[in-house]
């Protein structure tokens, strides 16, 4: 059988801790003066905030790619959650429910990486196909958060 390039360094990827590529940012100091550009808000205890992925692909991590947590990104602080500043207010809510889901199941329900970003992963794409416009960013992701069976997850 012959593999595609795609599925071989997949297969690579998926039998190596993914979890090490990050192990090197740890020591890593984040100037969050640099990091941070406006806090969107806060829901159970998580700061969502808007962030400059330049400076943060510049100085810490080159494949820092729309949003992160700390369950995944060992230099993000431990109660936030970072969305990249650029990106169309679309894509932050997208990325905004992605990362709160997936580190909410990681945290909580003791989700490894890959199962809680893929169960965030067919949430985003369900409310990409849906997506609410109930006033700001916040409302929205709040709106996405207590309907989220509307968008294949599950309530608690």
């Amino acid at each position: 059988m012959i593999k595609t390039i795609g599925s071989y360094l997949r297969g690579i990827v998926e039998s190596s801790s993914r979890m090490e590529h990050y192990k090197k940012h740890r020591d890593s100091k984040v100037d969050l003066k640099r990091a941070h550009k406006e806090l969107i808000g806060d829901y159970k205890g998580k700061k969502f905030w808007l962030v400059d992925g330049t400076y943060i692909r510049d100085e810490i991590d080159a494949d820092f790619v729309e949003g992160g947590n700390p369950g995944r990104y060992s230099y993000v602080p431990e109660h936030e959650l970072w969305i990249e500043k650029v990106m169309v207010r679309e894509d932050q809510l997208c990325t905004m429910v992605h990362e709160y889901v997936e580190r909410d199941k990681m945290e909580l329900e003791h989700w490894s990486y890959d199962r809680a970003h893929n169960y965030a992963l067919g949430i985003e794409k369900k409310l990409r196909k849906g997506l609410p416009r109930k006033g700001s960013l916040m409302k929205d992701f709040l709106y996405v958060i207590e309907n989220i069976e509307e968008f294949g997850g599950k309530k608690k």
